[in-house]
């Protein structure tokens, strides 16, 4: 009976050996995507960001990526896909600096980030719980919130050119009450 427990542990693990090689071989057949320096300091800005855990970097890192993808206008406006995917991520994020900056880096990419549409629907929708939230402050950046760039972030992405007159219409009745 001992026996017969080794035998089916060594032929699993010899078995998923296998599979893992072939998944890895898999994708080695695929060609690797081939990123530009913007997109590369992009992606690495993104990562900077998800990795640290200090509220003060991570909104540091964020308004660096906004003020790297601005200066960077002419490039931005042509990145991968992937890489506007993975910039609106930050628009999930829970600190609403990190969602202001990842608004504004979009924006500055401009109709190329009409992908992220759905995700700053969100984030907008998040902001305006926020400023709910925030109403009664007296602060001078009680006002200030992610809302106001993703508001603009909505008028550089041109939203003329969206998937359907009828969901653009909706859209901007809704930014009409909220921008």
């Amino acid at each position: 009976m001992r026996h017969g427990f080794w035998r089916f542990s060594i032929i699993l693990a010899v078995t998923g050996l296998a599979l893992a090689h072939a998944a890895s071989a898999q994708d080695a057949n695929r060609p690797p995507v081939k990123r530009n320096a913007v997109e590369l300091r992009i992606e690495e800005i993104i990562q900077m960001i998800r990795a640290s855990s200090d509220t003060d970097s991570r909104t540091g890192f964020a308004a660096q990526l906004a003020e790297f993808v601005a200066a960077q206008r002419t490039e931005a406006a042509r990145i991968d896909t992937q890489v506007v995917d993975d910039m609106a991520t930050l628009l999930s994020d829970g600190d609403d600096w990190v969602r202001f900056y990842g608004a504004a880096s979009l924006g500055f990419v401009g109709p190329a980030a009409r992908r992220a549409i759905p995700a700053l629907e969100k984030a907008l929708e998040q902001s305006r719980e926020t400023m709910a939230l925030n109403a009664g402050q007296t602060s001078v950046f009680g006002a200030l919130s992610s809302a106001g760039a993703i508001c603009t972030a909505f008028t550089r992405i041109d939203l003329s050119r969206v998937r359907s007159e009828e969901h653009t219409s909706e859209l901007q009745s809704r930014l009409h009450l909220v921008c």
